[in-house]
């Protein structure tokens, strides 16, 4: 059965059979790996011949079945695979083990799993080889079990499901929460895809990003700089959906197509990260979908060049020096008592409230400047500047920036990232790192 053949109904009762036996074989230890993949027409098969590269479009053999997924497991034997293999819904599966006549041995997408076994599953599907991610490695007697020529279609793109990337239904909790924040939203069919997470945000999603909050700004023009860097252009119809209440006032982003699974997908905020229809988050919090962008070959992607390199820089929890750390101390001792006091409590307050109620799902980081909490803040003024640095140098306090720009008094001494800045990709994050160095240079 062809998925697009499913209504509704059948295809959300799929998503949860399989986000069930995801967790059923994870309980038990033999789950590796899952996904579904995009279909075939986006394919494109690379084949060596004597050193030489033949790439063609399309699939690597004419034929009617498609890979419609993948799981890979663990089990000890043929017959457990199969009676694995049998659970994968819709009903019609096949299995494969990966590298036959060579027990020692497991190729899935060219990596050795031992005493691994891949399932794939879909529409009237086979296994062939050892595909992953619409992969052929066909195997002989050479390479460990495996031959030199490879196939690979690069279009039947797959997700990652090992590290917080298995898809599941959601809670009895969680369908509460979202129907609150989305009354159009179908909560039994919505399937979460990734866990509650204040690190990264909707955009950095649609860009691929999972360890930084990107902002571009508030209106369509700021949206249209930032996707213009990674080689997209506005459109009618495109992989990425912008929404807004206006084009002067953005909220959200969605992404669908190759790793996002089969419907669109939202990193909600700081809450979870979901697959939807495109229309259920229509309403009060996100507007409506203002536009659309598609890659073009007209645009050359030079965020997209730089991404790569940024993604690179290790994190750390802390960015001050020990030099920087006691000159701060210092700092603070000459605060009075009381001041330290009023602002310790003022923030722990103002902190508490950044992803309460519909600010969880708010990916915009001005919309934290608000609030009794927040104004109790101001009105200390400039001089828990040192106390607000000290908050910055935490990477979890990335949203203090607000007050930051709100008390500084010094305009030299505000950082901010035009959407067509290379540094937009270091996300608010940086933006905090870039601040704290700026005031030390400065002091």
């Amino acid at each position: 059965m062809h998925e697009q053949a499913m209504d509704d109904a059948e295809r959300a009762s799929c998503y949860v059979e399989s986000a069930q036996l995801c967790r059923d074989l994870a309980a038990k230890g033999q789950y590796l790996g899952a996904s579904p993949l995009y279909p075939v027409a986006t394919a494109t098969s690379v084949r060596v011949r004597d050193g030489k590269r033949q790439v063609t479009d399309g699939p690597f053999a004419e034929t009617r079945e498609q890979l419609g997924g993948y799981y890979v497991i663990e089990a000890k034997d043929l017959d457990e695979a199969i009676g694995i293999a049998e659970r994968i819904p819709p009903c019609e599966t096949t299995w494969q083990n990966s590298c036959p006549g060579n027990p020692s041995c497991v190729r899935t997408s060219f990596v050795c799993l031992p005493c691994s076994w891949t399932c794939w599953s879909g529409g009237s599907t086979r296994a062939i080889g050892g595909r992953r991610g619409g992969a052929k490695h066909e195997p002989s007697g050479e390479e460990d079990g495996c031959e030199e020529e490879r196939e690979i279609e690069d279009g039947a793109s797959h997700r990652k499901l090992g590290d917080h990337y298995m898809a599941r239904p959601m809670t009895p909790a969680e369908k509460q929460r979202f129907q609150g924040h989305f009354a159009n939203l179908n909560v039994d069919q919505a399937v979460v895809t990734g866990e509650v997470s204040s690190t990264y945000n909707c955009i950095a999603w649609t860009v691929g990003v999972t360890d930084l909050w990107l902002w571009p700004g508030s209106s369509i023009a700021h949206f249209d700089t930032f996707y213009r860097g990674f080689g997209f252009a506005r459109a009618g119809d495109g992989p990425i959906a912008a929404w807004g209440h206006s084009t002067a006032h953005m909220t959200h982003g969605s992404v669908c197509g190759p790793g996002h699974g089969p419907r669109w997908e939202s990193k909600c905020g700081a809450d979870l990260r979901i697959q939807h229809g495109l229309n259920e988050l229509a309403g009060s919090n996100y507007g409506r979908v203002v536009a659309f962008y598609t890659k073009s070959r007209l645009i050359e992607a030079i965020l997209a060049r730089l991404l790569e390199e940024t993604m690179k820089e290790k994190t750390v929890k802390s960015h001050l020096t020990a030099a920087q750390k006691k000159a701060l101390r210092e700092e603070r001792e000459r605060l009075p008592a009381d001041v330290r006091a009023r602002f310790e409590a003022a923030f722990d307050a103002w902190k508490r409230t950044w992803f309460s109620g519909g600010l969880a799902i708010n990916s915009d980081p001005h919309t934290r400047a608000v609030g009794k909490e927040f104004d109790a803040l101001v009105a200390l003024g400039p001089a828990i500047l040192p106390l607000v640095i000290e908050a910055l140098a935490d990477s979890d306090n990335f949203l203090a920036l607000q007050l930051y720009d709100a008390i500084q008094p010094n305009e030299r001494l505000i950082v901010q990232f035009e959407p067509g800045d290379e540094r937009i990709l270091e996300g608010e994050q940086g933006r905090a790192r870039r601040v704290v160095q700026a005031w030390f240079t400065n002091q």
